[in-house]
């Protein structure tokens, strides 16, 4: 089910990293699991380059993943429009620059109001992904600026506006 819709963030004729056209033809080469796949507070928050359809129950099931927590515009996953269980929230973000302090605090406010286990991805799992980590991080508290910063730039994370902008903040 497709529980919120976000209006995206940005330029769509300048979008970067958009859905590939051979979406369908790259999603039959992935495995089980997304590409950079990893944990941010295990039974939480988890994070991911794109999610493909074939991946999200074994997600389900090796995570408890429920929630789908996507920065990307389009409709790839609406096989699971309808699906009671998985739910999608997509906060499509076109161009890097636009993420924001504000637009990362709505999301992470999202999240941590979930019951059940998410997770966060942009199309490669880096920049996006990572900065809505470690927003995650730092406003809940579960790691310092610096600490949280860094382990997101070790998935590729490399946006140095949205960084000194996040560092501004006092959280």
């Amino acid at each position: 089910m497709l529980i919120k819709y976000h209006k995206p963030l940005g330029n769509p004729e300048k979008a970067q990293d958009p859905l590939p056209h051979n979406w369908r033809e790259l999603a039959k080469k992935d495995g089980d699991r997304p590409k950079r796949f990893g944990v941010v507070e295990e039974g939480r928050l988890y994070r991911s380059g794109i999610v493909w359809s074939h991946q999200v129950k074994k997600l389900q099931e090796d995570y408890g993943i429920v929630h789908i927590i996507s920065l990307l515009d389009g409709d790839w996953l609406r096989d699971f429009y309808d699906d009671a269980e998985i739910k999608l929230h997509q906060f499509p973000i076109l161009q890097r620059k636009e993420l924001n302090y504000s637009r990362i605090r709505d999301i992470v406010d999202i999240i941590s109001k979930l019951d059940k286990p998410a997770l966060v991805h942009c199309l490669t799992g880096a920049t996006r992904t990572g900065m809505v980590c470690a927003g995650y991080q730092i406003i809940n508290r579960r790691k310092g600026k610096l600490s949280a910063i860094v382990e997101s730039v070790g998935y590729g994370m490399v946006n140095i506006s949205s960084l000194r902008e996040m560092l501004h903040y006092h959280l």
